[in-house]
């Protein structure tokens, strides 16, 4: 058993030593039966205070209950943070895909433009070259016009009967 005796140290509390002349810590117990109760650490250890009223006994069974509550919450919200870090993996691995999809897609946007740009540019050449055409066709057909309207003229001078009164 631990003896009281001993000496002091710079703290001003007492060392203990054990019978067997080792020094004694001072521990807390941490178990359901004697919660909170401090003995000296020594294998051959003395409890410093008195037994545990019933009080105490309840109320470490109170906390003990608790404890199993808190492990069953911590070991769940363990679980939830592991599914949670797996979800946020799988979230950043398809913010990447999107991110890279978003780049493929602006370059087919840009190559699109600079297509459409080329296609109007050639359209508006095409309508330049098809409104000298109908110019053209309109100036061709003039022409004949005004050549059968001669051919037509000449023909009425030559057969032109004279006018009876």
């Amino acid at each position: 058993m631990a003896s009281r005796s001993g000496s002091e140290n710079s703290s001003g509390t007492s060392k203990l030593r054990c019978n067997c002349c080792a020094i004694a810590p001072i521990n807390m117990s941490l178990t359901k039966w004697n919660l909170g109760r401090r003995f000296t650490g020594c294998r051959n250890y003395q409890w410093v205070d008195g037994s545990t009223c019933a009080r105490g006994l309840d109320f470490a069974n109170v906390v003990a209950d608790r404890m199993v509550e808190q492990k069953d919450i911590n070991s769940n919200l363990a679980d939830e943070i592991q599914h949670l870090n797996h979800v946020k993996e799988e979230l950043i691995v398809k913010v990447e895909l999107l991110k890279k999809r978003k780049q493929m897609l602006k370059k087919q946007l840009e190559e699109a433009r600079v297509k459409n740009k080329k296609l109007e540019e050639k359209l508006s050449h095409v309508e330049e070259i098809m409104r000298k055409f109908i110019c053209l066709g309109i100036v061709i057909i003039s022409v004949l016009v005004i050549i059968c309207l001669k051919k037509e003229n000449i023909a009425n001078k030559q057969f032109r009967l004279p006018l009876v009164l």
